[in-house]
């Protein structure tokens, strides 16, 4: 035992002051005798002095004294050395990964276990400085390292898992050496996982499994059949037995079902076929009971804009442009140019011409308006015509009143073979389509400005069939239409970048610059461009939607943590035991009978 303040034991001198007090007091009393000769004379001998000195020492007496005792004694700082484990600097990386929100047999999250683990590390091992980190794909320094350990406690109690995947050992090791220069004492890693960390001192702690079952894959392409969609989906079964797995993917009004049969510890493929659709956004997901349900649903979409995309070539017609903008069953998005190559026609629904002529290079569906094609359609001088009629009962013209079309001239032209005429005048072509490689191909020979169909209630009508019978151009299947959480999304690919919605309905503005941002969550973005608005799916990573690891042995570090003398305070006990003393010396006085108090 060591004192921290020896010299107050002097204060022990205050109990012999407190027994002389209490014998200084004045004792007598007065009694009424039936004489007094019986007492002169008397001496007193020490037999009697002694018997008086025993009588007046009673309990009272003893408990003060006692009292005075565990005072002093407790104000010198009493203290027992102890032999103990002390840490120079340590460092608590928590992973906070998606699989970190899983919970256990006993419905114990993940994280919350790895939280207080690292409380217990942290009163336990008593290092003189502490710092958090949270591990994921992008780790956070959530606390340097700091002495205070309540600032330490509150930044453990901070940390919650994300949706992020696994982080990378090395990017660790690489800020841990970056917060302390000659390197932690001990790294404490608290996963689901072994993690592979190529530093010395290193102690790892791995949560309790569970079983897990979620969708690994999910991927969707538009059928060859127009308003049909396929999605494709994998799930894997983390659990000991076989499994039959109802998984339903829908687009917010279509849903369609499929019942998978998986092994045990396996994994199993489904196509499910969706139909009528004309959305761009879908959702998998699977009704099922597991300790980890954030890859129970996943998210797919068409890499192709919610807005149907018109690349005009050529002079201008505002009377077409409102037609096509004015259609209530799509969203037209019209961009002009005055020349137009292959590449730029790549990613459109729709190429219209108007007095010009295109190349034969140009792929997808084309409306031709007093325009020319290379190699397929050629005009001529025009030629004075008279009544319009049509020639073929066609959906070209559902509701066009061909009867009312005023049209006085219109050129002569070449028609490439297999052509369809509908709208015809005294021999001359004037509605004319054709099917040639991959695309459709639609031409209106007379100049609209010469004709009465811009003031007629006939032009919507028209335009409004022919975006009717354009089928869209197919999405492409090579786009990153669907990423993972904590990866880059590609923004510049799809135009120059406005804003982005997040699920949870958040406009972000993107900024001049900007190509690329990161989710943060899983959930279906909206990415508003110049060139229309694009849907992406953003998952929980595949890493993350893994069978639960088994119960894993993780060594200890192998140098054995420095032991150090270290005192343990006495003073409180004291305290607690005079506070005690004075206690019991109360209730004794008030309790006591009056004789025992007469002294």
């Amino acid at each position: 035992m060591i004192l921290s303040s020896p010299g107050s034991l002097a204060l022990l001198a205050t109990a012999a002051g407190v027994v002389i007090l209490y014998f200084l007091r004045s004792r007598s009393r007065r009694v009424e005798v039936s004489a007094l000769f019986l007492w002169r004379g008397l001496k007193a001998d020490s037999e009697a002095r002694a018997a008086t000195f025993r009588e007046r020492i009673d309990a009272l007496l003893l408990l003060q004294v006692l009292l005075v005792i565990f005072l002093a004694v407790a104000i010198a700082g009493p203290a027992l050395l102890r032999t103990q484990s002390r840490l120079g600097s340590a460092a608590i990386v928590i992973d906070v990964s998606a699989s970190m929100r899983a919970s256990s047999v006993d419905g114990v999250r993940r994280i919350d276990a790895a939280r207080a683990e690292a409380l217990r590390v942290l009163a336990e091992l008593g290092a003189t400085s502490t710092a958090v980190v949270a591990f994921s794909e992008h780790p956070v320094v959530v606390l340097p390292p700091t002495s205070e350990a309540s600032s330490v406690r509150d930044a453990i109690a901070s940390v919650e898992p994300t949706w992020e995947g696994d982080g990378s050992p090395e990017l660790l090791k690489t800020i841990l050496r970056g917060l302390e220069r000659g390197g932690f004492a001990r790294v404490f890693v608290l996963s689901d996982r072994a993690v592979g960390l190529a530093l010395p001192r290193v102690e790892q702690w791995v949560a309790d499994p569970s079983e897990n079952l979620g969708i690994v894959a999910f991927h969707v392409r538009e059928g060859a059949e127009e308003g049909t969609v396929h999605a494709f989906l994998r799930v894997r079964n983390g659990s000991p037995r076989q499994e039959v797995i109802t998984a339903t993917v829908g687009d917010g009004t279509v849903r369609s079902s499929v019942e998978i049969t998986v092994g045990a510890q396996e994994e199993a493929a489904a196509v499910v076929r969706l139909w009528p659709t004309d959305a761009l956004a879908f959702t998998a997901e699977i009704d099922v009971a597991d300790g980890f349900s954030g890859d129970d649903r996943r998210y797919a979409a068409l890499g192709r804009p919610v807005e149907y995309r018109v690349l005009w070539v050529g002079d201008r017609d505002r009377f077409v442009e409102a037609a096509l903008r004015a259609d209530p069953a799509r969203e037209v998005l019209i961009e002009h140019v005055e020349e137009i190559s292959a590449s730029s026609a790549t990613d459109v629904d729709l190429v219209i011409a108007r007095n010009a002529r295109l190349p034969s290079t140009i792929s997808g569906n084309i409306l031709l308006l007093h325009a020319a094609l290379e190699g397929s359609l050629a005009l001529r001088e025009p030629q004075p015509v008279g009544a319009v009629r049509a020639l073929l009962d066609h959906p070209l013209l559902a509701g066009v009143d061909v009867g009312a079309l005023e049209v006085p001239e219109s050129p002569g032209a070449v028609l490439p073979d297999g052509a369809t005429v509908l709208l015809a005048s005294r021999g001359h072509p004037l509605l004319v389509l054709w099917t040639e490689l991959d695309r459709e191909v639609v031409a209106l020979m007379p100049d609209l400005a010469r004709t009465n169909l811009p003031i007629t209630v006939d032009l919507p009508l028209l335009v409004r069939n022919l975006l009717d019978h354009f089928a869209r151009t197919s999405a492409p299947i090579d786009g990153d239409t669907e990423t993972a959480v904590g990866s880059p999304v590609d923004l510049a690919r799809r135009g120059e970048p406005l804003s982005i919605r997040t699920p949870s309905g958040i406009v972000v503005d993107t900024g001049r610059g900007v190509r690329t941002f990161v989710p943060e969550a899983p959930g279906i973005y909206a990415v508003m461009t110049r060139g229309g608005t694009y849907a992406v799916g953003v998952n929980v990573p595949v890493t993350e939607s893994g069978a639960s690891p088994a119960p894993i042995e993780v060594p200890p570090a192998d140098d054995p943590l420095p032991e150090a003398t270290a005192p343990l305070p006495l003073w409180g006990a004291l305290a607690a035991l005079a506070l005690l003393v004075l206690l019991l010396e109360a209730t004794l006085y008030h309790r006591l009978p009056a004789l025992w108090r007469r002294r």
